[in-house]
């Protein structure tokens, strides 16, 4: 009965290339049904492993995983989810297919395309003082943030500070040094920014301070693998935040602990000076302040332009993805 269905479906909607994810291939004729539909699952799997409803941007279901065996079972043995399997398939097939008009194909298409040329204009810092991310594209930065392109991008760059790291060497007078940024550069927010939209909602400064007290931020392991190497090689590391000293001095210190960062030479928050200024005056001013104490900064690694602009900036900066929001 798959078969009679998936024949007449593609039939009646006609293509060349068959897309799922960033995946595509040649429409596969009715004998590969079974083959297409174990990608189509492994797909998903590697995609998102909650399984995020997220049906218009091509994926096909709408469910939470329970246990990884006894849903998955339940999953392929429902006739439910294999009529979600068909309809993507259709999806597919005319996402596919050449379009002329301006059907909803033509237009997730317009905006899967907008998003994705805003998120470079964010990492360029072409865009500036935007307050959330655009409605259209808070689905795009959800799949962008959980579906692996964040982590392969974060990767990469720190990939290329390793790169600059092993041409580079300490002196032994101890005052070479490196800057590093704290939120969504040696901690992540991401789980957070999950029940925010991924920056599709205004900034809470209540809710943000509750869930940065908690002290349960995780590390990005990249950095925190970055950050081993830089103590090992003699250079100084300083972490500096824009976080209220005040307020997240403990909550901050203990939790870079727990997940790793231990042997730095400062954790410099924003003081009672700085309050009220944007980060790139207060982080600027305290590079200023670290230069006049006769340190040298090789390298100035952040996840906001903010971090990475002004006085002072080092040797090298090394700028990490990040589209859900923005820090003047």
């Amino acid at each position: 009965m798959l078969k009679t269905i998936y024949a007449w479906m593609w039939q009646t909607f006609p293509c060349e290339v068959l897309t799922w994810g960033n995946s595509s291939a040649p429409c596969p004729s009715t004998s590969q049904l079974g083959e297409v539909l174990e990608q189509q699952v492994a797909w998903a799997f590697k995609r998102d492993p909650l399984f995020h409803s997220c049906f218009r941007h091509g994926c096909f279901l709408s469910i939470k995983k329970e246990s990884p065996v006894s849903a998955v079972a339940s999953m392929v043995a429902s006739w439910e989810t294999l009529l979600l399997l068909l309809a993507n398939l259709v999806w597919g097939a005319i996402a596919a297919r050449p379009c002329s008009g301006s059907g909803s194909g033509s237009g997730m298409a317009s905006d899967v395309s907008y998003c994705l040329s805003w998120r470079v204009a964010v990492e360029a810092n072409n865009a500036q003082a935007w307050r959330t991310v655009p409605a259209q594209c808070t689905r795009y930065v959800e799949d962008y943030m959980l579906g692996g392109q964040y982590n392969r991008d974060l990767d990469t760059a720190i990939d290329q500070v390793f790169v600059y790291l092993n041409g580079t060497l300490a002196a032994d007078d101890g005052m070479d040094a490196w800057i590093l940024d704290v939120d969504d550069t040696c901690l992540s927010n991401l789980l957070y920014y999950k029940d925010k939209h991924f920056g599709g909602d205004p900034y809470d400064p209540l809710a943000f301070k509750s869930w940065a007290q908690k002290g349960v931020c995780p590390a990005i392991p990249a950095v925190l693998q970055l950050y081993k190497r830089l103590i090992e090689k003699g250079f100084k590391v300083f972490l500096l935040t824009g976080r209220d000293e005040v307020v997240f001095s403990s909550s901050t210190s203990q939790n870079l602990h727990a997940q790793g960062f231990t042997g730095h030479e400062r954790l410099i928050l924003r003081n009672q000076a700085y309050r009220g200024q944007g980060a790139a005056v207060f982080k600027s001013a305290i590079r200023k302040q670290l230069v006049s104490e006769g340190y040298r900064i090789r390298g100035n690694i952040g996840d906001q332009w903010s971090d990475l602009s002004g006085d002072c900036i080092g040797n090298r900066l090394f700028k990490l993805p990040n589209p859900m929001y923005f820090v003047p």
